[in-house]
């Protein structure tokens, strides 16, 4: 993937933009993406969901077709574009995993 701009941890916006559009559009869903604080015990702590939401508008309540979580204490982050694009990475493997499962269980 080329860079747009050169940041410490190497990616750039426009990088983690283009690669969610085309998360996109290769999977035909919407990318929701939440951050917030949490402070379990003295700790505060960031953590992400990355939500892939089918895009159908017909549906009145979108449909979550899978999600991830993560928390800056599991991880080493080097900054919140390197974390997106790591979820978007995971996301995409979840979606996989389910995909392989329904074709396993059409076969059987």
């Amino acid at each position: 993937m080329g860079l747009k701009r050169s940041l410490p941890s190497g990616l750039a916006l426009t990088d983690v933009t283009a690669s969610m559009g085309a998360f996109e559009r290769i999977n035909r869903c919407s990318i929701e993406i939440t951050i917030a604080t949490t402070s379990p015990g003295s700790t505060t702590r960031l953590t992400v969901n990355v939500r892939a939401l089918d895009e159908d508008p017909a549906l009145a309540v979108p449909v979550v077709l899978a999600s991830v979580q993560m928390h800056s204490t599991q991880e080493h982050w080097a900054s919140l574009e390197a974390v997106i694009l790591s979820a978007l990475y995971r996301l995409d493997a979840v979606m996989a995993e389910d995909e392989f499962a329904k074709l396993k269980n059409k076969d059987a």
